[in-house]
């Protein structure tokens, strides 16, 4: 696709030069990023998504299936994506995690978090998962308690234990590149920009911001 991370991803693999890459779109969709990749060499693939069909002559000919839907979506597409995958030749998939390795994160989101991976196994897919912290552009926002434009910050216990956080640029580059290796096959991988505690990144905030936060435990 081409949300945020999605776009990302297509243009990390289309700057590594050892990829062809297409995009799945839903049929309709309109948007600069579209325009973009289509640009700079990528292929859009028009699909509905509840189309079976549409999806297996979408995907035949890849080699690798790379989801970047959100949770919610995800739960419900992925299913029929890993099938339709199988029926074009498709040698791999990557699941759409991008997120810490937590089972009680991911039972947030679903009942199974492990149902893909299964589904996968036994369709004989190869796969590659792909964890991380907090993207960097979620970081710094109320709902996770730094709230700049009104000055306030919620800091959970003393806040001096450090936490992953990740730049989207940098985790889809690595999936570009790690791919290529051979030791990627039915792997997990690991993925920080950098670690940070809450007190340090209230700090970063101030010095950047110019103003002062005002802290809460």
């Amino acid at each position: 696709g081409s949300g945020g991370l999605g776009s990302r991803l297509a243009r990390a693999f289309l700057a590594d030069g050892d990829y062809r890459v297409s995009v799945l779109s839903r049929i309709g969709s309109q948007s600069e990023a579209l325009d973009s990749l289509r640009l700079q060499g990528a292929s859009i693939a028009p699909v509905d998504y509840h189309q079976q069909d549409q999806l297996v002559k979408a995907l035949q000919g890849a080699d690798i299936l790379v989801c970047a839907l959100d949770y919610v979506t995800a739960m419900e597409l992925q299913p029929a994506l890993v099938q339709a995958a199988k029926a074009a030749g498709v040698r791999r998939i990557v699941p759409s995690d991008f997120s810490d390795e937590s089972a009680e994160l991911h039972s947030l989101y679903s009942e199974d978090p492990g149902a893909i991976v299964r589904m996968a196994e036994e369709l004989q897919l190869e796969y590659t998962r792909y964890y991380c912290g907090i993207f960097y552009c979620y970081a710094v926002a109320p709902h996770v308690g730094m709230d700049v434009e009104n000055h306030k910050a919620i800091v959970v216990g003393k806040g001096n234990t450090s936490f992953s956080l990740v730049h989207r640029d940098d985790l889809a580059r690595f999936v570009a590149a790690s791919l290529k290796d051979p030791r990627s096959k039915n792997a997990r991988f690991g993925f920080e920009s950098g670690a940070v505690t809450p007190l340090e990144l209230v700090a970063a905030i101030e010095k950047h911001s110019g103003a002062k936060l005002a802290v809460s435990h």
